[in-house]
């Protein structure tokens, strides 16, 4: 698995973004890696100065918003940390990959919704239209989220289904983990179709326990694969909907941080987020870490 030498964060100055950026910060500190913040102005939207060949920012106000940008960053700069800012025009999201495929970066760190006045995370929002496009891993912050610590993520929740992409994502977990000294709980969801979970000695039962030896097994192969050490890894096995069951897992386990890979098993293109990460990604209070698939990220 790739390092994280290079960390983005897109932000519009939102509280959102603020608190992304602290995230982006601490995690900066923590793996040692570069970051770059970046503010892109949408000029279709006619909020900014406009010339007759279009929409253009006059030369005195782009050079504030870069001073206004800077001053923003500032405490992150006196805090140790290597950051550049970049101010950029055109669509969000474009240039957003833009600028992670030039860095490139390694991890995108972002708000879930900022000035927009979205409510949280609808469908076709900037961020769940990066997270459909990412060539790298994404963080996304909640607004709800809290302040973040140093290091930020010491109990991770990793969702699995036992794909490739899930698999990727446990190894994120792991990393960021390992920096807190901290553990990761490995889920797979199992969803049972024929009702109530059977608790008796039928085939039925049978069936089912079947079913969840074999996820164990397939959960502490998964383990195994990724490397986790010292890391502690706790395997657990839920019947239910998978965006249910992780969701009352991180509430009860008070989690720091969930990872899910952004598409399952079956024959997804790599541009479909997936209903159930989408789902995780919408409702989760804490962040959330989405792996796109290898293919996405030209691997």
């Amino acid at each position: 698995m790739r390092e994280i030498l290079r960390i983005l964060c897109p932000i519009d100055r939102s509280e959102p973004s603020r608190l992304a950026l602290d995230y982006a910060a601490r995690l900066a500190a923590g793996l040692g890696s570069q970051l770059t913040v970046l503010e892109v102005l949408d000029l279709a939207t006619p909020v900014l100065p406009t010339g007759a060949g279009g929409p253009k920012l006059e030369p005195g106000f782009r050079q504030s918003l870069t001073d206004a940008l800077d001053a923003l960053v500032a405490p992150v700069r006196e805090s140790g940390v290597e950051i550049e800012t970049r101010l950029a025009e055109g669509h969000v999201v474009s240039e957003i990959i833009r600028a992670a495929a030039e860095l490139p970066a390694d991890l995108v760190v972002a708000g879930t919704h900022g000035r927009s006045g979205f409510e949280r995370f609808l469908l076709g929002s900037t961020a769940e239209k990066l997270l459909r496009k990412a060539i790298c891993p994404t963080l996304t912050v909640p607004p709800g989220a809290r302040p973040a610590a140093s290091p930020p993520f010491r109990r991770v929740l990793c969702a699995t289904d036992f794909s490739e992409a899930s698999q990727d994502a446990l190894a994120h977990a792991v990393r960021f983990a390992r920096d807190a000294q901290g553990e990761v709980l490995v889920v797979h969801a199992l969803e049972w179709p024929l009702g109530s979970v059977p608790e008796g000695d039928d085939a039925v039962s049978r069936l089912h326990r079947s079913l969840e030896e074999e996820a164990r097994s397939q959960l502490a192969e998964a383990i195994r694969a990724a490397d986790a050490g010292e890391v502690r890894c706790e395997p657990i096995v839920r019947t239910g909907r998978p965006r249910q069951v992780v969701a009352e897992l991180a509430a009860s386990r008070d989690v720091d941080l969930i990872c899910v890979g952004a598409t399952g098993r079956g024959a997804v293109p790599a541009t479909v987020l997936g209903s159930t990460t989408s789902h995780i990604v919408q409702s989760a209070e804490c962040p959330v870490l989405t792996v796109p698939p290898r293919r996405q990220r030209g691997g």
